[in-house]
């Protein structure tokens, strides 16, 4: 189970706030859990990313508020330090609560965008982002 991730805040149109007689369906946490015990990686896809990583001339890695969450906040360093890969906060408009990086390493590089990158590595992340190959998890754009 992970923690609570709020405070939360919910806004809502004046007409959806007044409308009359209106239902929604709520329903339980249990039906939205996706157990993970039957997921590994694929090695082949893993290949592929790790090829196109050494390759990139420029690459960057993008950390989500997951990483804190999920506790891979360790091993994004280890990644990204032999490989001198800088690390940014996922791109606005979401801006990150947690400090997925360390912020006072020299390959933090705060916000930022894949504008001169040649590959962007985008880890923890929930959702594919348009215009990138996916390797499974782990997502670079060329």
């Amino acid at each position: 189970m992970t923690e609570p991730g709020g405070p939360l805040y919910l806004g809502f149109s004046e007409a959806a706030q007044t409308a009359k007689d209106v239902t929604a369906l709520i329903y339980d946490r249990e039906n939205f859990i996706i157990p993970n015990n039957n997921i590994s990686p694929n090695p082949e896809q893993l290949k592929e990313a790790a090829k196109a990583l050494l390759a990139a001339k420029s690459p960057v890695m993008w950390l989500s508020d997951q990483a804190t969450q999920d506790g891979g906040c360790a091993e994004a360093l280890e990644l990204a330090e032999p490989l001198s890969i800088a690390v940014c906060d996922r791109p606005l408009p979401l801006p990150c609560i947690f400090a997925n990086f360390p912020h006072k390493n020299p390959l933090y590089a705060g916000f930022h965008d894949a504008h001169g990158k040649d590959l962007t590595l985008a880890l923890e992340f929930n959702h594919n982002m348009p215009g990138t190959l996916s390797f499974g998890h782990c997502q670079g754009s060329r």
